[in-house]
């Protein structure tokens, strides 16, 4: 299994932004000022855009399998899983497109989906997790309607259920593309759950 190393209060803050001007990312920054000054955490940031991840293929597969039998647990490959399996705050941010969460997002997710790092196998094959995070929060916004069901609820289903993170809290604005809506209102109003949050 892996070792956590000591980081400190650290809060991971994980930026799926397309866009330069995103709405999300304007929430996002607003909710780790509130973070740092409760936590007095370090932020870090992974912007996805700019990260490689590896694509879940066979080579792949075989290639983390040599790793496991030799238990060579440093290999880059393991890095993202470590990295969030120790955070003490987790901040995603995820503007919706067309419903839908960015695939660098789910490249990601995919690629911390880790047994031994963030999860394990029990003895009758239970999944139990090892994250360490006492705070989840899901910065979201969608052009349209935010319908739960279409990737929320799989991250919130994953999150609790594999890597054991129960505290997850989910700012949401939606309907920002559609004619007529008071798009400063929304963030305002946003802005004020998240105030809600920290009193």
């Amino acid at each position: 299994m892996f070792s956590k190393k000591e980081l400190g209060n650290t809060i991971l803050y994980i930026n799926s932004a397309i866009m330069k001007e995103d709405r999300t990312e304007e929430l996002a920054q607003y909710l780790l000022g509130k973070i740092k000054n409760q936590t007095k955490g370090k932020v870090i940031e992974l912007q996805l855009e700019k990260e490689n991840f590896y694509p879940i293929n066979k080579s792949l597969l075989v290639q983390r399998d040599i790793f496991w039998i030799n238990e060579n647990f440093d290999a880059t490959m393991f890095n993202y899983a470590k990295q969030f399996a120790s955070a003490d705050t987790i901040v995603i941010s995820a503007p919706l497109w067309d419903a839908s969460m960015p695939t660098t997002l789910e490249s990601y997710i995919k690629n911390i989906t880790t047994p031994d790092a963030t999860f394990i196998y029990g003895e009758n094959g239970e999944i139990i997790g090892l994250c360490q995070a006492k705070n989840v929060y899901f910065v979201i916004s969608s052009g349209g309607m935010f319908v739960k069901k279409y990737d929320y609820e799989y991250l919130e289903t994953l999150f609790r259920d594999m890597f054991d993170l129960h505290n997850l809290h989910l700012i949401c604005v939606e309907n920002m593309d559609v004619r007529g809506e008071d798009i400063d209102k929304k963030i305002n109003d946003a802005k004020l759950e998240i105030d809600e949050l920290f009193k």
